[in-house]
């Protein structure tokens, strides 16, 4: 592990920030785990991870970019969420 992704381990107010985010943008645990682990498997794969506010900035992008996946997915498939299943029609006769 290099010196800045160490550093960014260490910071506490940036996990904190990755959890709000994800709290704010999924109301399921499970979603929010995805997320707090999609955003830290990124900033790992990068040769230099950045620090500071842009360290927050590119956790927020990809907090977002993993909502909007889930929505379009949402958005394509209704059956995924069980409050936009369409109702049955009535059989008539």
């Amino acid at each position: 592990m290099n010196r800045r992704m160490q550093k960014l381990c260490e910071d506490a107010g940036l996990d904190r920030y990755i959890w709000e985010q994800a709290r704010r943008h999924f109301p399921c645990f499970e979603d929010q785990q995805d997320a707090h682990s999609e955003v830290w498997e990124k900033l790992a794969e990068l040769k230099m991870p950045p620090i500071g506010v842009e360290a927050r900035r590119f956790a927020y992008r990809k907090i977002k970019n993993h909502y909007d996946r889930n929505l379009y997915a949402r958005k394509c498939n209704p059956n995924i969420n069980p409050n936009t299943t369409p109702k049955k029609p009535e059989r008539i006769g």
